[in-house]
């Protein structure tokens, strides 16, 4: 499935590196993720840099913006759980609008 961006949404990556590690990046509408939002070892890394971008956009007094993550399909459920408790945590502050799940089928 393939899900249209709006040019304001926040597209997360989670990708699986060759050693099996999981990696993350953080982007913005249909732009490649900017160097401090790509490769992130950690979900704590991501959700630093997560948090810097929902700032910027509470800042310019814009409604909160739509969360799409796309996950490797290998990845440990585990990681994909983790993500939503966040994302969900930040919906409740009214910080995001929304989420929703993609499986990325690239090997």
């Amino acid at each position: 499935m393939e899900l249209t961006l709006a040019s304001d949404a926040l597209t997360i990556t989670i990708g699986k590196r060759p050693n099996g590690d999981v990696d993350y990046a953080l982007k913005i509408g249909d732009r490649a993720a900017i160097p401090d939002d790509a490769n992130l070892d950690t979900l704590a890394q991501l959700l630093v840099r997560l948090d810097v971008r929902l700032a910027e956009v509470s800042a310019t007094g814009t409604a909160p913006p739509e969360v799409r993550f796309a996950c490797h399909r290998d990845l440990p459920s585990e990681r994909v759980h983790e993500l939503v408790q966040e994302l969900e945590t930040r919906k409740k502050a009214n910080r995001i609008s929304s989420y929703r799940a993609e499986v990325n089928e690239k090997k």
